[in-house]
């Protein structure tokens, strides 16, 4: 198996066992944990005969989550593919031992939860071909590691502390006591959040914004973009048509559009929206019927009439 697919393959399993460690499993016993990654890369090792083994360097083991995480990694082992974790024990120094020790035992890939500078002790991965995947905290490059080339699987503190500053600018403190919903329509995707007094706990995003939208009315109204942009513009603000028909004026002529055609197509869209909006919803077990305290935001989408 070649290194760049392995890479792919170690990015993937990260990925999965984030979800498992979150979800609460993982343990050190059960195997059937690693998912398709885990399946993915035994088989191709299997083809190959070769055994690879996966170094796993854990934040710490004291903290809860990070010890089922690593328990989860360590579940992943098979016939073909050993994965061995080291407890960093929330310091920088143990954290580069752990990984300059899985160095030393040459490791096929190098998997990473690690805090302050230590993506300067992982240069080596790049120069001998070894993949490098980050899980959960975002490496810190320096100048030596601008160009470090890796994989990151988890969540950005910079989305998640804007989402987080917004939610608690727009919600009121009162109704964050009990979990509030904030819905923030993007261009292309569609972020809800949980919130809780001041802690955002859980952040789903659908992949559906107003792009979308424009994307539906270019193509039913046989119009360019930019002036289909236009006309979801003016549906969304003007709060009541002005006449029957909307006139688009382009450079090739004018187009004259029922105004019922446009509330087709934007009814649609949105109603998928809403659907989808309720699907998330109660996987992240809010339960609409309950009237949780929602707020909507995002521009022109949350003016939107109707």
């Amino acid at each position: 198996m070649s290194k760049k697919l392995f890479k792919a393959l170690c990015g993937a399993l990260a990925a999965t066992m984030l979800l498992t460690a979150c979800a609460g499993g993982g343990s050190s016993s059960g195997g059937a944990s690693s998912g398709a990654a885990s399946t993915g890369a035994s088989s191709a090792a299997a083809s190959s005969g070769e055994k690879y083994t996966v170094g796993f360097v854990s934040a710490t083991f004291s903290d809860e989550y990070c010890k089922r995480l690593a328990d989860a990694f360590v579940g992943c082992s098979n016939d073909e593919v050993e994965v061995k974790a080291l407890n960093g024990n929330g310091d920088v120094a143990q954290i580069i031992s752990c990984i300059e020790t899985f160095h030393s035992q040459k490791v096929d890939a190098l998997i990473v939860q690690g805090i302050g500078n230590v993506p300067d002790a992982c240069t080596w991965c790049n120069e001998e071909g070894v993949p490098l995947v980050f899980v959960n905290i975002k490496p810190q490059l320096s100048d030596t590691t601008k160009n470090l080339d890796y994989v990151y699987v988890g969540s950005s503190e910079e989305a998640i502390g804007a989402q987080l500053a917004e939610a608690i600018h727009i919600i009121p403190e009162a109704e964050r006591v009990r979990p509030a919903v904030l819905i923030d329509v993007g261009y292309t995707h569609t972020d809800v959040c949980l919130i809780e007094n001041a802690a955002l706990t859980d952040l789903q995003s659908i992949e559906m914004g107003g792009a979308q939208f424009t994307g539906d009315l270019s193509f039913g109204l046989e119009l360019p973009p930019e002036y289909a942009e236009q006309v979801k513009r003016r549906y969304t603000f003007l709060q009541e048509p002005l006449s029957n028909f909307e006139v688009v004026r382009m450079p090739t002529g004018a187009k004259r559009i029922d105004h019922r055609l446009i509330d087709y197509i934007m009814e649609a869209r949105a109603q998928e929206l809403a659907s989808l909006l309720k699907k998330a919803l109660r996987d992240m077990g809010v339960r609409p019927e309950t009237r949780p305290a929602v707020y909507l935001t995002g521009g022109g989408i949350s003016m939107m009439h109707g």
